[in-house]
């Protein structure tokens, strides 16, 4: 026998289409809605309820990236295994990575898998003496392929801070690195989404000077 309670997933459609079970005046909802719409319209709601799902999923693969970015700062000359336990849940072990310079329409490297891509942002950190890192990519543009597949684009504007004074006023560097990415993503057998392919693109490099206002 049907209560009058509606269930949480009969909400959310109902959410969808802004719409909303009409009430009794015992408080009660129309038991009427926790049924089908005749015309058909439950399962065409289930299907942007996932597609909506799919977009979230998509949009933390590429905040993944910039977590487990900055993550290779925390760690340099170590493991690197907090960065590949981050990037793990978005990138796949075999990912290859093209990374291209300003305007060049060939890849300066390219990376075969995911401790490659670790390692090269680890290098460069190294040899431009980075401190730390903050990326926080954003300007997502989704573009699904197939039902599991997508092609995602953004961009970045990430400041590397320079190894430099400790005292308060010793100078000290900043280079603001702009770049955009695009990412090849699947759908793995375990239902997350990886990057199967990563095209790196850095657009600018500007190098700022100022003082460290706190010691460190």
């Amino acid at each position: 026998m049907n209560t009058g309670r509606v269930s949480m997933k009969t909400i959310v459609l109902w959410a969808a289409i802004g719409a909303a079970p009409t009430m009794s005046a015992t408080g009660c909802s129309d038991a009427r809605a926790d049924h089908p719409p005749a015309d058909g319209s439950a399962p065409q709601l289930e299907g942007r309820l996932h597609a909506l799902e799919d977009a979230e999923a998509l949009r933390e693969v590429v905040s993944c990236y910039g977590r487990g970015h900055d993550a290779i700062f925390g760690d340099l000359g170590g493991d690197q295994s907090a960065a590949l336990g981050i990037l793990r849940q978005c990138f796949a072990d075999d990912v290859r990575t093209d990374v291209l310079f300003f305007d060049g329409k060939s890849p300066t490297s390219t990376l075969t898998s995911l401790r490659d891509l670790v390692s090269f942002v680890e290098q460069n950190a190294v040899r431009s003496q980075y401190r730390s890192a903050r990326n926080t990519p954003g300007n997502v543009r989704i573009e699904r392929i197939a039902p599991d597949r997508a092609r995602v684009t953004s961009s970045t504007v990430a400041p590397h801070y320079i190894i430099g004074g400790a005292a308060p006023l010793d100078p000290t560097h900043v280079d603001l690195i702009t770049a955009h990415y695009v990412q090849d993503v699947e759908r793995a057998a375990d239902g997350v989404w990886r990057t199967r392919s990563f095209t790196l693109v850095v657009d600018e490099l500007w190098r700022g000077t100022g003082v460290t206002p706190l010691p460190r």
